[in-house]
């Protein structure tokens, strides 16, 4: 690709790029690298296309706690960390930064919250030059609305299995939150052009990228006339439901992706890790998978190597260590026993614990590993719906002194007359000069830091010369929640003859995965096969003792749904798939 002209096509003609995108992360709060996403932006600004900086902030995998509870999907400590490289980055680079459904839920409070990080992040010692404009976009809705239109019977499930909703429900809800398209990001922009930054609530993961897309081509909400702008909304859409995984797109996936879109409609997308790469067949507790449970001692080091990367620069002391139970354990039929894990962190505050705490289970759920076949998660986890826990202080003896005070030292200061011992601080937004909106690299990108703790050098698929079971064969197999009240299931395959050959032994289908998940055929969601992809895919009802249930409820015990692939992973192959395997032409060891 030139950078100049843009993408050259087959017959030597050149696409012209319309707009850049960098997701630099997944979920904001996860941790990000900051020297890979400036590298990322410095190779494609000059372009000239209008380039954001994009991500997303919330999710339902992780359960309904956040909304019913008020709480937030990583410790504010972690966002404090992710927004303060974000702002410099856009700062520096004269872009703006977009996030949607902040704090995890996309509720009222949570918007807020981000807008007091912001707001402490201008007030930090050194960045006195910050002058932001931000658009605080809100999603909740009020009850009576929602009761009106239930009435008028005007609401539905959203999916088969979810109950019809009782007004009870409605009263009993603490906070609703609706789930925003690209409007409201897109009027936004078109409003206020000259915008640093958009924090916006609960949200359609792709829709601050379509919004970003069509405000940067001027391509009106309502054009969607002709087929070259049909083409266009279907490459918004695209390539946002792409975007809002981050680098889970690669192989093998990594944190940071870029996009250059096309006015016509198709898009580049680019890795942050060199040694990653986008095809069109890549994607986005307890450990049961026997490919991790071999190499569990490395991935942990790994892990905690990341923990360490992401809180080099914070204040305090820390510590983080795993209970494992079951390692080196078989089962009656030989097969690696399933290990149970529990992280513990110690932190010198609460707050720093809870954020090691996080990145360890981020870092642990999400972390590649050398031939990986589930590549949606590594951990069934969730007691109760619960991300992390919180025990409280953990002490050890050191001082143990007594000391005589005045009257009112042991209070907080409040004026400069108080002799209290403990003061606060204030923060006021930015009050530098506004940034000119022309994108450009800086004159410095951050230092280069060293490759990724979490990074795993691609390795090319080996098959076994006799395969028996559908782990053997496949290249990615895995489970993730679908939505709260479904688990879908991915299985695909490295080549077109491998996957003809499943396709056409029919033995990937609703009633095996009925059977291995203890369900009727007829409560299959879908079944079936994605040619373009190489790939199978079915979505099952999420059970609770034989009743539908969404995640993250009573007695949870995955949450994510990651790790309910076990039974297609050692789902012994026919032997009409075994008697054929000869004929395809593979590497086998």
């Amino acid at each position: 690709m030139c950078s100049k002209c843009g993408a050259t096509m087959s017959d030597g003609s050149s696409l012209t790029p319309v707009c850049n995108i960098v997701t630099p992360v997944g979920m904001l709060g996860y941790g990000l690298d900051e020297a890979v996403t400036a590298s990322l932006l410095a190779d494609v600004i000059p372009n000239g296309a209008p380039t954001a900086i994009i991500l997303d902030s919330g999710s339902t995998d992780s359960g309904p706690e956040k909304l019913a509870l008020g709480c937030m999907s990583c410790p504010r400590g972690s966002y404090l960390r992710d927004l303060t490289k974000l702002v410099r980055l856009a700062w520096d680079f004269r872009v703006p930064l977009i996030f949607s459904s902040a704090g995890g839920d996309g509720s009222n409070e949570h918007v807020v919250e981000m807008l007091d990080i912001l707001s402490e992040i201008c007030g930090m010692e050194g960045n006195e030059h910050y002058k932001l404009k931000i658009l605080a976009i809100f999603s909740e809705v009020s009850k009576s609305f929602v009761h009106e239109r239930l009435e008028a019977d005007a609401i539905t499930g959203c999916g088969r299995y979810v109950p019809p909703l009782d007004p009870s429900f409605i009263e009993s809800s603490p906070r609703i939150v609706s789930q925003m398209g690209p409007e409201p990001f897109y009027d936004a922009m078109i409003g206020t052009p000259d915008f640093n930054i958009v924090v916006g609530g609960r949200a359609y993961d792709p829709s601050p990228y379509i919004a970003f897309a069509a405000h940067a081509t001027k391509t009106p909400l309502t054009n969607t006339s002709t087929p070259e702008a049909k083409r266009l909304w279907g490459g918004f859409t695209h390539l946002g439901k792409i975007l809002e995984c981050g680098g889970f797109c690669a192989t093998p996936k990594c944190a940071a992706v870029r996009a250059t879109m096309y006015q016509d409609g198709t898009f580049d997308l680019t890795p942050g890790d060199l040694e990653s790469r986008c095809t069109p067949l890549s994607y986005m507790g307890s450990i049961k998978d026997p490919i991790l449970i071999r190499q569990l001692d490395d991935v942990l080091k790994r892990i905690k190597g990341y923990v360490v990367q992401q809180h080099r620069d914070v204040k305090g002391t820390w510590d983080l260590d795993w209970h494992i139970y079951g390692q080196n354990q078989t089962t009656a039929d030989g097969r690696p026993a399933e290990i149970l894990l529990i992280g513990e962190a110690l932190g010198s505050t609460q707050e720093l614990a809870n954020s090691v705490a996080s990145a360890a289970r981020i870092a642990t759920i999400h972390g590649s590993y050398p031939d990986q076949k589930a590549t949606s998660g590594n951990l069934a986890y969730g007691i109760g719906g619960k991300l992390e826990s919180e025990l409280g202080p953990c002490a050890q003896f050191s001082i143990y002194h007594l000391v005589e005070l005045e009257d009112g030292e042991e209070r907080l200061r409040l004026d400069d007359k108080s002799n209290a011992l403990y003061r606060q601080q204030v923060l006021n937004l930015g009050q530098g000069k506004p940034q000119p909106s022309l994108a450009r690299p800086p004159a410095t990108l951050p230092a280069k830091m060293e490759p990724p703790a979490m990074h795993v050098t691609p390795t090319k698929m080996k098959y076994p010369a006799q395969p028996k079971t559908l782990g053997d064969v496949a290249r990615v197999l895995r489970s993730k929640t679908a939505g709260p009240w479904e688990i879908t299931f991915d299985v695909m395959f490295d080549t077109e003859a491998i996957f003809q050959l499943v396709k056409s032994t029919n033995f990937l289908n609703a009633a095996v995965l009925a059977e291995l998940n203890g369900i009727r055929e007829e409560e299959v969601v879908w079944s079936g096969f994605f040619d373009q992809a190489l790939a199978y895919k079915g979505t099952i009802p999420r059970l609770q003792r034989g009743k539908p249930a969404a995640n993250g409820g009573f007695m949870e015990n995955d949450i994510h749904g990651s790790q309910k692939y076990i039974g297609l992973l050692t789902l012994l192959l026919p032997e009409e798939f075994i008697n054929k395997w000869d004929s395809i032409q593979v590497d086998a060891e």
